[in-house]
Protein backbone atom coordinates (compact mmCIF):
# COMPACT_ATOMS: atom_id res chain seq x y z
CA UNK A 1 0.00 0.00 0.00
CA UNK A 2 2.70 2.08 0.98
CA UNK A 3 4.11 1.91 -3.10
CA UNK A 4 0.19 2.65 -4.26
CA UNK A 5 0.50 5.63 -2.04
CA UNK A 6 3.53 7.31 -2.97
CA UNK A 7 2.75 6.76 -6.87
CA UNK A 8 -0.32 8.29 -6.67
CA UNK A 9 0.96 10.94 -4.77
CA UNK A 10 3.67 11.93 -7.71
CA UNK A 11 1.29 11.73 -10.60
CA UNK A 12 0.99 8.47 -11.46
CA UNK A 13 -1.95 7.83 -13.85
CA UNK A 14 -3.19 4.41 -13.98
CA UNK A 15 -5.67 5.65 -16.61
CA UNK A 16 -4.48 2.94 -19.64
CA UNK A 17 -5.58 -0.21 -16.93
CA UNK A 18 -9.30 1.40 -17.20
CA UNK A 19 -11.27 2.49 -14.19
CA UNK A 20 -8.52 0.94 -11.08
CA UNK A 21 -11.18 2.39 -8.30
CA UNK A 22 -14.31 0.44 -9.77
CA UNK A 23 -11.58 -2.57 -10.27
CA UNK A 24 -10.46 -2.47 -6.77
CA UNK A 25 -14.15 -2.70 -5.24
CA UNK A 26 -14.91 -5.65 -7.51
CA UNK A 27 -12.17 -7.40 -6.47
CA UNK A 28 -13.06 -6.37 -2.78
CA UNK A 29 -9.35 -4.82 -2.28
CA UNK A 30 -11.02 -2.56 0.55
CA UNK A 31 -7.37 -0.94 1.63
CA UNK A 32 -6.70 0.08 -2.19
CA UNK A 33 -10.61 1.11 -2.45
CA UNK A 34 -10.36 3.48 0.26
CA UNK A 35 -6.64 4.51 -0.40
CA UNK A 36 -7.69 5.20 -4.47
CA UNK A 37 -11.19 7.44 -2.81
CA UNK A 38 -9.23 9.35 -0.42
CA UNK A 39 -6.28 10.16 -3.77
CA UNK A 40 -8.77 10.98 -5.85
CA UNK A 41 -10.96 12.92 -3.91
CA UNK A 42 -7.69 15.23 -1.89
CA UNK A 43 -6.18 15.64 -5.43
CA UNK A 44 -9.10 15.55 -8.67
CA UNK A 45 -12.05 16.14 -6.13
CA UNK A 46 -14.07 13.09 -7.10
CA UNK A 47 -16.61 12.33 -4.62
CA UNK A 48 -20.41 11.29 -4.42
CA UNK A 49 -20.95 14.89 -3.42
CA UNK A 50 -21.53 15.98 -6.75
CA UNK A 51 -23.71 12.82 -8.38
CA UNK A 52 -27.26 14.83 -7.31
CA UNK A 53 -25.97 18.13 -9.68
CA UNK A 54 -24.62 15.72 -12.76
CA UNK A 55 -27.77 13.59 -12.36
CA UNK A 56 -29.83 16.55 -13.10
CA UNK A 57 -27.13 17.72 -15.46
CA UNK A 58 -27.57 14.26 -17.31
CA UNK A 59 -31.25 14.51 -17.23
CA UNK A 60 -31.58 18.30 -18.54
CA UNK A 61 -33.51 19.34 -15.62
CA UNK A 62 -32.32 23.06 -15.36
CA UNK A 63 -34.84 23.82 -12.64
CA UNK A 64 -33.48 21.40 -10.96
CA UNK A 65 -29.73 22.31 -10.95
CA UNK A 66 -30.78 25.57 -10.48
CA UNK A 67 -32.82 24.54 -7.00
CA UNK A 68 -29.64 21.87 -6.20
CA UNK A 69 -27.14 24.68 -6.51
CA UNK A 70 -29.33 27.83 -4.76
CA UNK A 71 -29.40 25.02 -1.78
CA UNK A 72 -25.60 23.81 -1.76
CA UNK A 73 -23.71 26.58 -3.78
CA UNK A 74 -20.60 24.67 -2.76
CA UNK A 75 -21.75 22.05 -5.37
CA UNK A 76 -20.86 24.16 -7.95
CA UNK A 77 -17.50 22.84 -8.02
CA UNK A 78 -17.48 19.54 -6.43
CA UNK A 79 -16.77 16.71 -8.46
CA UNK A 80 -18.77 13.75 -9.21
CA UNK A 81 -17.32 9.84 -8.52
CA UNK A 82 -15.30 10.31 -11.68
CA UNK A 83 -14.45 14.00 -10.75
CA UNK A 84 -16.13 16.12 -13.56
CA UNK A 85 -17.08 18.78 -12.15
CA UNK A 86 -21.00 20.49 -13.31
CA UNK A 87 -19.29 22.07 -15.97
CA UNK A 88 -17.77 19.36 -17.32
CA UNK A 89 -21.06 17.54 -17.84
CA UNK A 90 -23.03 20.62 -18.87
CA UNK A 91 -20.50 20.73 -21.72
CA UNK A 92 -20.01 17.00 -22.49
CA UNK A 93 -23.76 16.82 -22.70
CA UNK A 94 -24.03 20.21 -24.73
CA UNK A 95 -26.21 21.76 -22.34
CA UNK A 96 -25.91 26.04 -23.40
CA UNK A 97 -28.52 27.10 -20.74
CA UNK A 98 -26.73 24.95 -18.35
CA UNK A 99 -23.59 25.82 -19.08
CA UNK A 100 -24.79 30.19 -19.33
CA UNK A 101 -26.14 29.16 -15.50
CA UNK A 102 -22.70 27.52 -14.18
CA UNK A 103 -20.63 29.99 -15.64
CA UNK A 104 -23.01 33.14 -14.47
CA UNK A 105 -22.50 31.48 -10.86
CA UNK A 106 -18.49 31.52 -11.01
CA UNK A 107 -17.90 28.00 -12.73
CA UNK A 108 -14.23 27.48 -13.62
CA UNK A 109 -14.19 27.18 -16.83
CA UNK A 110 -10.58 25.65 -16.58
CA UNK A 111 -11.53 23.24 -14.36
CA UNK A 112 -9.43 19.74 -14.29
CA UNK A 113 -10.70 16.62 -14.13
CA UNK A 114 -9.03 13.01 -13.41
CA UNK A 115 -10.11 11.70 -16.75
CA UNK A 116 -7.60 13.40 -19.62
CA UNK A 117 -10.13 15.43 -21.95
CA UNK A 118 -9.67 19.21 -23.89
CA UNK A 119 -11.05 21.71 -21.57
CA UNK A 120 -14.17 23.11 -21.04
CA UNK A 121 -12.68 26.43 -22.39
CA UNK A 122 -11.65 24.93 -25.43
CA UNK A 123 -15.11 22.69 -26.08
CA UNK A 124 -16.90 25.93 -25.89
CA UNK A 125 -15.04 27.89 -27.95
CA UNK A 126 -14.99 25.37 -31.06
CA UNK A 127 -18.73 24.92 -31.21
CA UNK A 128 -18.70 28.88 -30.33
CA UNK A 129 -16.84 29.01 -33.43
CA UNK A 130 -18.78 26.39 -35.49
CA UNK A 131 -15.98 23.50 -35.06
CA UNK A 132 -17.40 21.17 -33.07
CA UNK A 133 -17.31 17.66 -34.35
CA UNK A 134 -20.20 16.93 -37.16
CA UNK A 135 -23.50 18.65 -36.92
CA UNK A 136 -23.48 20.69 -33.65
CA UNK A 137 -27.20 20.08 -32.23
CA UNK A 138 -29.92 22.38 -31.89
CA UNK A 139 -29.66 23.33 -27.99
CA UNK A 140 -33.29 22.71 -26.72
CA UNK A 141 -35.24 23.69 -23.43
CA UNK A 142 -38.78 22.40 -23.01
CA UNK A 143 -38.50 20.95 -26.57
CA UNK A 144 -38.05 24.59 -28.30
CA UNK A 145 -34.55 25.00 -30.15
CA UNK A 146 -33.31 28.44 -27.93
CA UNK A 147 -30.02 29.09 -29.85
CA UNK A 148 -29.04 28.21 -33.37
CA UNK A 149 -27.28 25.24 -33.33
CA UNK A 150 -23.46 25.40 -33.34
CA UNK A 151 -23.82 29.01 -31.01
CA UNK A 152 -22.72 30.08 -27.78
CA UNK A 153 -23.16 33.20 -25.97
CA UNK A 154 -20.23 35.52 -24.99
CA UNK A 155 -19.00 35.13 -21.62
CA UNK A 156 -16.75 36.91 -19.57
CA UNK A 157 -14.66 33.74 -18.77
CA UNK A 158 -14.46 32.97 -22.71
CA UNK A 159 -13.40 36.08 -24.06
Amino acid sequence: MPTADFLLEHGAVPLALGDVLEMARDRGYVEMTQLLERKLASIHGASSEGEPVAAAIRERDLARVRRILDESPQLLGAGDGRSSQPIHWAVMTRQIPIIDELLERGADINARRRVPAPGCARSVRRYRDGRGQGQSPAWEEGGQATRPAGTIPSTKQLS
